[in-house]
């Protein structure tokens, strides 16, 4: 299995794509968002195990719930999961039918709070029972996919994951994630057009900027399971880079139509030089962090 996260702007799902086009490996087409964002298994965790409350536990199952049946399942979604549509990657019945039975072995009790019934997420006394009963149903979802397309392997990106490597590996510990760099500028610039970003470069590096610093401070790009690469160094010399990237993913080198070339990074449209100036001072420690000019 692997993961790939970044900053958003930062090359994610070409490289996901890229990845995907690899004979062994399956990207899913759309991000699943259900394990690490808001809401997702990564806040259903702890408040089904060490942080259970029947308040904790009935807010996060009802949240789980609206996740899988609503936000990811292409059922008038908020603009935030507009492209999310699990049913249609992984067939609505199958979907539906594995929502049921993963959401039926999270449930404990319901009870009439007399105005508002209320259904109570199970108590698991150890986390390690929780997360062992997660990652069941997840490899159960992604591998069939995988299966399905002819693949043994699945490539699953959500930007997110960049910040939940610890999470992700204790649900797999096997797991490889790639971490795709690119000039904090450049990517600070990109976020300037995007409709989801702030439109001013303060904001945008207010965005930024507890991002780099949480990814710093993990310390996850000294493990062996996570492939970090700059964007711009994969350009330099796209086959050899290739081939290193799918070494360290564990797999063998192959031909794939899409490519990380430097024409196409070359085509972001510069910043005003006083925006530029100041993403610079404000995200320089991420510049020098990354090796960066």
């Amino acid at each position: 299995m692997i993961f790939v996260g970044g900053t958003g702007r930062s090359g994610t799902t070409q490289l996901a794509q890229i990845i995907g086009q690899h004979p062994s490996v399956w990207h899913i087409p759309t991000e699943t968002r259900f394990l690490v964002d808001p809401g997702g298994v990564q806040d259903l965790v702890p408040s089904l195990s060490t942080g259970h409350t029947p308040f904790h536990a009935c807010d996060a199952l009802n949240r789980f719930r609206t996740m899988l049946t609503r936000d990811v399942a292409g059922r008038g979604t908020p603009e935030a999961f507009s492209h999310a549509d699990l049913p249609a990657i992984f067939g609505a019945d199958r979907y539906a039918d594995w929502c049921e039975r993963f959401l039926a072995e999270l449930t404990w009790y319901a009870y009439d709070e007399r105005s508002t019934p209320r259904v109570v997420g199970r108590y698991f006394t150890e986390r390690a029972d929780l997360v062992a009963l997660c990652r069941s149903y997840v490899e159960e979802l992604f591998a069939v996919g995988a299966t399905d397309h002819g693949r043994s392997i699945w490539c699953e990106k959500t930007p997110n994951n960049l910040l939940a490597t610890e999470f992700l590996w204790e649900l797999f510990p096997e797991a490889r994630i790639v971490h795709i760099l690119r000039h904090p500028v450049q990517v600070a610039a990109s976020h300037l057009s995007m409709e989801w970003a702030p439109d001013d470069i303060e904001r945008v590096c207010n965005w930024l900027e507890p991002m780099y610093r949480s990814w710093l401070r993990t310390g996850a790009a000294s493990d062996p399971r996570c492939v970090q690469f700059r964007l711009e160094d994969l350009a330099v010399d796209w086959p050899a880079r290739r081939a290193e990237l799918f070494g360290r993913l564990g797999l063998p080198d192959a031909e794939t139509e899409l490519e990380v070339s430097a024409d196409r990074l070359a085509h972001w449209a510069p910043i005003p030089a006083a925006d530029e100036t100041y993403a610079r001072k404000r995200l320089g420690f991420a510049i020098d962090a990354f090796g960066y000019e």
